[in-house]
Parts: C-alpha cells; sequence; structure tokens
C-alpha cells in the first residue's frame, strides 16, 4: 500500500517570524507612533470648536381645531356635501407642515436670503471668543461689506444650512426639538430664534390668506342661495375662519410655543479631541506595524 505524505507549503506565514519582526522593530515602532500621537493632538487642537444651540417648541393653541357643532337638518345636509365643519381634536395640518417647511429647499433658500446669512453659513471658519466675531475665509468674502463675493449656489446654501441643522418632532408629547450647530454660539441662537418667528409668520400668513379667500367666498355663496339650511353652514364657516383670523393677529406665537427657548452654548459639542487622538494614535500605530511587518517579511523570503 502506497502511504501518503503531505507536503509542506513554501508559502506558510510563521508567526513567530512575525512577532521577532516586531520585536527587533519596537524602536521605529515607538518612535512613528509617538509621532503619529503627536500629529492628532495638532491637528486636534487646529480645528475650531463647534457650538450646538436648541430650541423647545410646543404646539400652539391657536393650532387646534375650531369646532363648530350643527344640528339637525343642516347638519346631515353639510355631511352629504362633504363640507368640513371640525368636529375632531385633531391639532390640524398646521404643525405637520411647519416641521416639513423647516428643511424644505425652498424654505430655506427664501429664509437665508431673507436674513442674509450666507456669510456665516458659507463662508466661517472659527470664531473668536475674545471679540466674540465669526472669522470668515479670505477666499469668497469680502470683508468691509460683509458679504460673499459671488453668487452662491442653492445647492450650496442648502447644504450648509442642512449639516448644522437638527429637527425632531415627539409623536406621543407633541414637541418639536430644533438643533443648530455653528461656530459661534451666538449665531447659532440667532439663527433659532429668526426660524421660530419666520416659520410662525409664514404659517400665519398662509392661514390668514386662505381664510380671508374663504370668508370672500362664502359670503358670495349666501348671497346666491334661498335655502336657510346651507346659509346657516356658509355663516358657520364664516365664523370658523373668522375665528381663525382672529387667532392669527392676537397670537405671534401662530403655530409654535417656546417651552425652551434658544440659548447661548457655554460648551462645545465637538469636536472631541480626546477621542481623536486615541483613533488616530491606534490606526496609526497598526498601520506601522502592518507595513514594517511585511516589508521586513518579504525582505527575509527574498534572502531565503
Amino acid at each position: 500500500m502506497n502511504s501518503y505524505k503531505p507536503q509542506e507549503r513554501n508559502d506558510q506565514i510563521d508567526l513567530r517570524v512575525i512577532f521577532n519582526i516586531i520585536w527587533k522593530r519596537k524602536i521605529i515602532i515607538a518612535v512613528a507612533t509617538a509621532g503619529i500621537g503627536l500629529f492628532s493632538v495638532l491637528y486636534s487642537l487646529s480645528l475650531p470648536n463647534i457650538y450646538e444651540s436648541k430650541v423647545v417648541l410646543a404646539p400652539s393653541t391657536s393650532s387646534e381645531s375650531t369646532n363648530i357643532n350643527i344640528s339637525g337638518t343642516a347638519g346631515a345636509l353639510a355631511r352629504v356635501a362633504g363640507i368640513d365643519l371640525g368636529g375632531g381634536s385633531d391639532k390640524g395640518p398646521n404643525i405637520n407642515l411647519a416641521v416639513e417647511k423647516i428643511t424644505s429647499r425652498q424654505f430655506v433658500k427664501d429664509f437665508i436670503n431673507k436674513n442674509d446669512f450666507h456669510p456665516e453659513l458659507l463662508a466661517a471658519k472659527n470664531w473668536d471668543s475674545a471679540q466674540n466675531i465669526i472669522v470668515y475665509s479670505k477666499k469668497g468674502y469680502d470683508s468691509e461689506n460683509d458679504t460673499l463675493t459671488y453668487v452662491p449656489r442653492d445647492i450650496d446654501v442648502y447644504k450648509g444650512y442642512m449639516d448644522r441643522i437638527g429637527v425632531f418632532f415627539d409623536k406621543r408629547t407633541k414637541f418639536t426639538h430644533i438643533s443648530f450647530k455653528h461656530y459661534s454660539p451666538y449665531f447659532a441662537k440667532e439663527l433659532l430664534d429668526n426660524l421660530v418667528l419666520t416659520i410662525n409668520n409664514d404659517i400665519r400668513d398662509i392661514d390668514v390668506k386662505v381664510a380671508n379667500e374663504s370668508i370672500k367666498f362664502l359670503e358670495d355663496q349666501i348671497a346666491k342661495t334661498n335655502v336657510s339650511d346651507l346659509k346657516l353652514i356658509f355663516s358657520k364657516l364664516i365664523e370658523k375662519n373668522i375665528k381663525t383670523v382672529l387667532l392669527a393677529e392676537v397670537n405671534p406665537e401662530f403655530v409654535f410655543t417656546v417651552v425652551d427657548p434658544a440659548y447661548v452654548p457655554d460648551l462645545k459639542s465637538a469636536p472631541s479631541r480626546g477621542l481623536m487622538c486615541i483613533l488616530i494614535t491606534i490606526f496609526g500605530f497598526l498601520f506601522v506595524v502592518t507595513f514594517i511587518t511585511i516589508f521586513d517579511y518579504i525582505q527575509l523570503r527574498k534572502k531565503s
């Protein structure tokens, strides 16, 4: 019977050789790792601080549905005609619309243009805490006029805004949490204050416009019909729209009520310099060990 003897492969890696290479090159590895660690410290210190301001908003009482109770023939007629008279406990579509508008392209474009926040979003690179001024990049920024030297693209403006904004709507509590990150903590607060004010004004203007147009249309319908039940329905709908206009006029917080206003943060939210240094040093150590091991192992194989 022929006996089979497996042949030894010459391409197998001996772990003892690997460990010997690492031990032999330990000084080089230590020096290179220390250099990478020093570089990580200098690099992390060169990064500017980023501050995050937050605001907590609750649905305003103005966004509640204005219910109309009509019973009898008029109520049945309204239901058959598919006329919405209110009657639920729903807060209405204003909150959902407002949350979506905060991150919509058209709103962001109009909001940034109206407040002229282009330099802060696209040219800011640091913040001087001693003088409380934003440090801008020399490229593309006119310091005398505090404006950009070019017309930014809409996509750049939107990206600069979206990279810093955070919006979270809690379906359980109905609270909306908005955060904004920037080099300047004062600008982060300023933008959030303006954002809440603009959202309330925009939704209020939309609702007032729709309500006024509805009132005008319903008044025309009352003049055209002789059916008393329809006149009653139209009158109640006019009453509902007038109530919407009145609430909008007397309450500046038409959609959102500020529960916790935006603030100037004292502590930075990023970067995490300690974690950054640790990760860079660890990956640098692994890279140095791998590179030296492969290089020396190849040299040994060539000699043998």
